[in-house]
């Protein structure tokens, strides 16, 4: 069973920020595309977790929110145990009560474990851009974008 907390200043502690950096910087090096081409450093990481407790926000879920949106990502060490898949069906829920039409998201097209995911909750493949995103190694991927129908449409 996984638990979501409220990130409070008073939760802010070096600890936190290590643990944040360490999952970050694994994500990064395995080619995640989080937005940095090498690791963060726990220094960017701390400034990160501040900026989100001054927000005030009380409905952000994550801890890495980019510009785009919400980056769901778990440590390689806790894969596996349905953290990921409670986490979706989390946001599934609110965006349903909060009366949002549809979900989209995309990710990297050798993400097979993520792809697995997205369509074992309902997600269907709308779109592929070729060779699209490169992790910084000169590989080149797709980029897979999915997209989660919450409403019913009359066509």
């Amino acid at each position: 069973m996984s638990e979501m907390a409220v990130l409070t200043r008073e939760a802010l502690d070096d600890e936190l920020s290590d643990g944040v950096t360490d999952v970050l910087a694994e994500r990064v090096r395995g080619g995640s595309a989080l937005g940095w081409i090498t690791p963060p450093t726990r220094d960017e990481i701390a400034a990160l977790l501040n900026q989100l407790c001054a927000s005030g926000r009380r409905d952000t879920c994550a801890v890495v929110a980019l510009d785009e949106g919400v980056e769901l990502a778990v440590a390689g060490n806790f894969a596996g145990r349905g953290i990921g898949r409670s986490l979706l069906n989390e946001l599934i829920e609110q965006a349903r009560t909060a009366g949002i039409c549809q979900l989209t998201l995309d990710f990297r097209g050798d993400n097979a474990a993520a792809e697995a995911l997205y369509l074992s909750v309902g997600f269907e493949e709308y779109g592929r851009l070729r060779d699209f995103v490169s992790p910084g190694n000169a590989e080149l991927h797709d980029k897979v974008l999915h997209v989660l129908r919450l409403v019913e449409t009359s066509e």
